[in-house]
């Protein structure tokens, strides 16, 4: 009997230490994601070459952000310090330990970090550089 209470409550346990994961997994999530397409520089679902022309003859570092292909998969188009435009995929990936930003240049995991403080580090420029087009 004490065998079967213990599993039980070792069960119990378990499962809300796995909740208590998943809870914490989908904070991060919202707070990323709802920072990220309900910032002014949220463009939605446009393409490259819509984000060229709203970029078109603005200052280096000014950026828009848009969506990508697929789900926590997004873009930041930008003008770069040579004044091309450039689009910069990124990937939001979370975990327990905070969330992290895939793209070859950005990792994580960020824990309690807002995604605007890292974008410089995307967009390969100094912090106080970035410039929202529509900010």
């Amino acid at each position: 009997m004490y065998r079967v209470l213990f599993l039980t409550l070792l069960d119990v346990f378990i499962k809300s230490e796995v909740f208590m994961s998943v809870m914490s997994n989908q904070v991060y999530l919202n707070d990323v994601e709802g920072e990220i397409v309900t910032h002014s520089a949220w463009e939605g679902s446009i393409s490259g070459l819509e984000a060229e022309a709203l970029l078109k003859g603005q200052s280096p570092f000014t950026y828009v952000l848009r969506a990508g292909e697929t789900y926590l998969n997004y873009y930041v188009s930008f003008v770069g310090f040579d004044h091309m435009l450039r689009h910069q995929p990124f990937k939001i990936m979370i975990s327990q330990n905070g969330w992290s930003c895939m793209n070859g240049n950005v990792n994580g995991p960020f824990l309690n970090t807002p995604f605007f403080e890292i974008l410089h580090l995307i967009m390969h420029c100094e912090k106080g550089e970035c410039n929202p087009l529509n900010g």
